[in-house]
């Protein structure tokens, strides 16, 4: 959860603490118990769904992350069985590769097929000149069908964010519940209390869902489990000079590291 979710739940709940103790007094009504039953049941149902579907995406995202990475490194451990500057080559593709998936959101993620289709097709085109190098071509060519399923399954995550319709009805239940907690409260500590951890626990659970939501998609998780990928084929590590300055990505200090896309590999993105 980020700072600024934090500081935005302490404010909640002073505001809640002012509001229940300041706010007019309208006591219990026949018939409450029914309307806040009811209230309850939904906004539960429907935040456990939220939540269990966000974190099942959220996990989802990691393992496909980490299912390329890890081809990646494969891949490039294949190619030092060939000569020199077919590994030279691979570095240069696979650079532009790694910086172009860094440089861009996960939802322009499908941008980098170009590139893709170019180094598997770089791959496919090695020339075997012994038994060994065959060997290792048939490994490249058994690695590629998942590195590709690991590519479709993050293009396909990323679109799969908490539908608007969904969200919103979430917080016209919360709000809803939260407004009959006050109304129904009465001037006992016991049911300031009440209400104050209550509704407390109602908004923490929308940060918590939108927190989710929000750092599956965010540039420091699927950017940062691969910036070794780039020290193990010898680059410098590339962070995006927008996401630095909107904070959404902090580079280690003291390292040197490239923050801007270099002109002509912006061509090989996707129109």
């Amino acid at each position: 959860m980020h700072v600024y979710h934090s500081r935005l739940l302490l404010v909640a709940l002073v505001a809640l603490i002012l509001a229940a103790l300041f706010l007019p007094f309208y006591g219990v009504f026949e018939g409450y118990e029914v309307f806040l039953t009811i209230f309850t049941f939904l906004f539960s149902i429907l935040a456990g769904f939220t939540l269990a579907a966000v974190r099942e995406e959220y996990s989802a995202m990691g393992e496909a992350v980490s299912k390329e990475n890890a081809i990646i490194i494969t891949i490039y451990n294949l190619m030092k069985g060939f000569d020199k500057k077919s590994q030279m080559a691979f570095v240069e593709l696979l650079d532009r590769y790694l910086v172009l998936s860094h440089a861009i959101l996960w939802s322009e993620f499908y941008k980098t097929n170009k590139l893709f289709n170019k180094l598997s097709y770089f791959l496919l085109c090695q020339k075997i000149k012994n038994k060994t190098q065959e060997v290792i071509y048939d490994d490249l060519l058994e690695n590629m069908p998942t590195w590709s399923a690991a590519r479709q399954d993050q293009i396909y995550l990323s679109y799969r964010r908490i539908p608007f319709p969904q969200m919103g009805l979430l917080i016209l239940l919360a709000g809803l519940l939260i407004l009959f907690l006050f109304i129904v409260r009465t001037p006992s500590l016991a049911s300031i209390l009440t209400t104050v951890l209550f509704s407390f626990t109602i908004i923490l659970t929308l940060v918590l869902i939108y927190s989710l939501d929000i750092y599956a998609f965010a540039p420091e998780s699927w950017t940062e489990p691969s910036e070794h990928i780039f020290d193990m084929i010898g680059k410098k590590r590339f962070y995006m000079e927008d996401f630095t300055k909107k904070g959404w990505i902090i580079p280690p200090k003291g390292g040197e590291y490239r923050s801007k896309v270099p002109k002509d590999y912006l061509n090989e993105l996707n129109d």
